[in-house]
């Protein structure tokens, strides 16, 4: 296997149809192989074949564990942060924008609580995110929508909200072309049909209103949460002006 180098710019292949993989030989084989690990190494969560210069259609998804925060059906990501009409009411952490880097862990401390069983730590790991393979993919349905920050390898340090829809159901061949069908919700939907778009020469960009860089991210996320302390402070002086009333009306009934 071998890391490829991801296109980025103006580059001619990422503005061009793909054309179909009709050879499910060795030579895809390598190109799927490569795609993982270049994929890896970016740490992202899906890469297109145009994307390191294929035109091809195939394309590399993470299938992202359903959780809160990516759409999963627990406490509940695409159900989760409130939809606002303004990008700048909606935009957090810069590291939230980036919705590309994976989890790190995090050191262990010298005197950690003692593990009673490893049985219990296995179980309550997080399940591996698994790389779905789609070649010559085809969405055929499609269902809710959501607007939530998105980026792109071949678009570096920029964000910008997109709507996409919360499920979608493609039909795809793997790499040996057996063919199959997904149904994807939450942040893999979305990832499916972000990378689906690189095969016809499309970017997320040209989606969005306007382009964020993460200091603008930043900067919108210290506003947000300064009105927010203001909201809360705001509130309190109100609770303590109608408790301050109240007293007054029992001092007069009395």
């Amino acid at each position: 296997m071998a890391i490829r180098k991801i296109l980025t710019g103006d580059e001619p292949a990422l503005h061009k149809v793909c054309h179909p993989v009709t050879k499910f030989d060795e030579k895809l084989a390598i190109l799927l192989d490569d795609m993982r690990e270049t994929l890896a190494e970016a740490n992202g969560l899906g890469l297109a074949a145009p994307q390191v210069g294929i035109l091809r259609r195939a394309v590399l998804v993470v299938d992202m564990p359903e959780t809160p925060e990516n759409g999963g059906d627990t406490p509940e990501q695409d159900a989760a942060p409130e939809e606002k009409s303004d990008p700048e009411e909606k935009a957090g952490p810069a590291a939230e924008a980036e919705g590309t880097e994976k989890a790190g862990t995090e050191p262990e401390g010298e005197e950690g609580p003692e593990k009673e069983n490893p049985q219990d730590e296995e179980n309550n790991q997080e399940p591996e995110a698994e790389v779905l393979e789609l070649i010559n993919p085809e969405i055929f349905y499609t269902e809710g929508e959501s607007e939530e920050l998105e980026g792109c390898l071949s678009i570096p340090g920029k964000w910008g909200y997109v709507k996409r829809p919360t499920l979608v159901r493609a039909r795809a061949q793997d790499r040996n072309g057996d063919e199959f069908e997904i149904e994807a919700t939450g942040y893999t939907a979305r990832c499916v049909v972000h990378e689906c778009e690189h095969l016809d020469g499309h970017l997320f960009s040209e989606l969005c209103d306007r382009l964020y860089t993460a200091d603008d991210l930043q900067e919108l996320a210290e506003q947000a949460k300064k009105e927010e302390e203001q909201e809360g402070s705001d509130s309190s002086e109100d609770q303590e002006a109608a408790g301050m009333e109240e007293h007054r009306e029992e001092g007069a009934e009395q």
